[in-house]
């Protein structure tokens, strides 16, 4: 059987899985974006316990196999207890997970993404309860999102024929 991995993780996603288990997508420091097995977490609290709700900070131990990674624990370091307190930040949250769900790629190392998603929900937890989460951040970090993945906006070059547009402007 493979070496157990040890890594930084954040929950983007749970779906029970028969009678005791859950699929869980997870965002990881060093391997990225994985999907694994936790067997019996519907029944153990002692493994995983609130780690294994959405947004979910903390160390896993996984174990790769060739269909589904394994969780085999997931202790807790950090938990965004404010999140579901305002629907504005949870939704942002929500959408915010969803994004790197949907387009990070499996099992590539996404320090960078993973280091920014924690920043911006730390931010989101933090904000006073009386306060509304603003949309700049949010659409910060879209761009952001979407250059470490190798997506971002080019507002330099002409997508059609690359022209430097600020020398086009110029008159150049």
């Amino acid at each position: 059987m493979s070496q157990a991995i040890l890594t930084a993780a954040i929950v983007l996603r749970v779906t029970d899985y028969g009678e005791a288990d859950r699929i869980v997508t997870l965002l990881t420091e060093s391997h990225g974006k994985v999907s694994a097995l936790a067997r019996g977490a519907k029944k153990s609290r002692k493994r995983f316990g609130a780690a294994l709700g959405l947004f979910g900070c903390g160390e896993a131990t996984l174990r790769e196999r060739r269909d589904l990674w394994l969780l085999e624990e997931l202790h807790a370091q950090r938990g965004f207890l404010r999140l579901g307190q305002e629907l504005g930040r949870f939704s942002h949250a929500c959408y915010v997970c969803e994004l790197c769900q949907h387009l990070c790629p499996p099992h590539e190392p996404e320090p960078q993404v993973y280091a920014q998603l924690r920043a911006f929900l730390d931010r989101l937890d933090q904000l006073p309860l009386a306060d509304k989460p603003a949309i700049a951040p949010l659409r910060a970090f879209e761009l952001k999102l979407l250059d470490a993945v190798g997506l971002g906006l080019s507002l330099r070059h002409c997508a059609a024929c690359g022209a430097d547009i600020v020398a086009t402007l110029r008159g150049g």
